[in-house]
């Protein structure tokens, strides 16, 4: 039982540990078609890549993403600086075209101090 607790909470703090985090004012929106939402920090978070001004995407078409747009929105509309949280780019420090919606850093939460 030990074991199994001890491995559960070392791959607990992996993932964790691999979640990168930047905190600033939201600069663009873009809803896709597809669900894709893309939307930019006003200063580019540590390893994202910059598709044009966004560098983080995520899926508007789930109850986690629409969640997640939701607050979004309620940030940009109340002028609000927002912390996030997010998976890093595939390739980060690049600008479009190696910069896309399938290589931008994921987001995974968001919060408004």
């Amino acid at each position: 039982m030990k074991k199994i607790f001890a491995t559960t909470l070392v791959a607990a703090l992996s993932s964790s540990a691999l979640a990168e985090y930047s905190t600033g004012e939201l600069g663009r929106i873009i809803t896709m078609a597809s669900g894709t939402v893309l939307f930019g920090m006003k200063v580019q978070p540590p390893n994202s890549c910059n598709n044009f001004t966004e560098q983080v995407r995520f899926d508007a078409t789930t109850q986690a993403g629409k969640n997640l747009l939701s607050s979004l929105l309620a940030a940009k509309a109340a002028n609000r600086t927002v912390n996030i949280w997010y998976t890093a780019s595939t390739t980060p420090g690049t600008s479009y075209p190696t910069c896309n919606e399938y290589t931008m850093a994921e987001l995974t939460s968001i919060a408004i101090p």
